[in-house]
């Protein structure tokens, strides 16, 4: 299973967070519950489980004329008189065990693989929340973003404040389309957030990456990806590996990014618990 450790919800409920953090907490939550599932799914389909019919048909009498003389073998263990059908018994039990086995594992790797997508979806929901939420409570977040609206927007919305809300949206989309991790980090930092550590750049920037194969190039290695990230020793075509163990990590790097940058606008808006 992957070593996460426990958040502290009191830790949470007790110090003040704006309310794109709430829903990162539940979606992330959610996201742990289902790598959790997916862990647990292989208890139930084991060796042991599965093929212990096949140790019954090989450990008990076969028939009448096995118990009364069974065959002995050269170690004096007693040897199965197996018929056809007890053979055909039991490779039908291997192949039933092989055919369910390949399809746990299938499920498994489709799952493994696409959880990196997950991963992205949920920080950027996040960052754009927070931004929207920061410029709706300090107005000076966005002044130098140019953002307008057009005659048809301005004559449609139903309010002021709509009209604002649409416009805080436009921008902070535009920031998370502008650039990924790096450039994130980068701004956030000049606009005054501190804490992100040395390695968070290059471990969001390949997640991110791995997350654009899966969703473009169905998992496949292009010449860009290889030049950007040659540490993932993958060449150009190959199918790239979502590692189980690679996971925890990848979870571990974004909840840190997510905590710099929601404790840098909880500072800058003000906040109290």
């Amino acid at each position: 299973m992957i070593n996460i450790e426990p958040i502290d919800t009191d830790s949470i409920n007790s110090v003040p967070h704006t309310p794109a953090y709430a829903s990162f907490d539940f979606n992330t939550d959610r996201l742990m519950h289902f790598i959790e599932f997916m862990g647990r799914g292989f208890q139930g389909v084991t060796p042991k489980a599965n093929l212990s019919k096949i140790k019954t048909i090989l450990s008990a009498p076969n028939d009448l004329e096995q118990e009364l003389n069974p065959e002995e073998t050269s170690s004096g263990a007693k040897k199965p008189n197996l018929t056809a059908g007890h053979i055909a018994e039991i490779n039908e039990e291997i192949s039933n065990y092989t055919e369910m086995m390949n399809a746990h594992l299938s499920g498994f790797s489709v799952g493994v693989e696409w959880i990196p997508v997950l991963i992205v979806t949920i920080v950027e929901t996040y960052l754009l929340d927070v931004l929207v939420y920061a410029a709706s409570t300090d107005p000076s977040l966005m002044k130098k973003s140019e953002m307008s609206a057009s005659y048809s927007e301005m004559t449609n919305a139903s309010s002021l404040e709509g009209l604002l809300q649409g416009l805080r949206y436009k921008w902070a989309r535009k920031f998370i389309n502008e650039g990924g991790p790096k450039y994130w980090i980068y701004t956030l930092t000049k606009m005054g957030a501190r804490g992100y550590s040395s390695e968070l750049t290059e471990e969001m920037e390949t997640l991110w990456g791995i997350r654009h194969l899966i969703v473009h190039s169905a998992g496949i290695s292009t010449p860009d990806f290889v030049r950007r990230h040659p540490d993932c020793g993958v060449a150009v075509s190959e199918k790239i590996q979502v590692k189980w163990n690679q996971l925890g990590d990848w979870i571990k790097h974004v909840y840190h990014f997510v905590d710099v940058t929601e404790d840098y606008f909880v500072k800058r808006c003000k906040l109290k618990s």
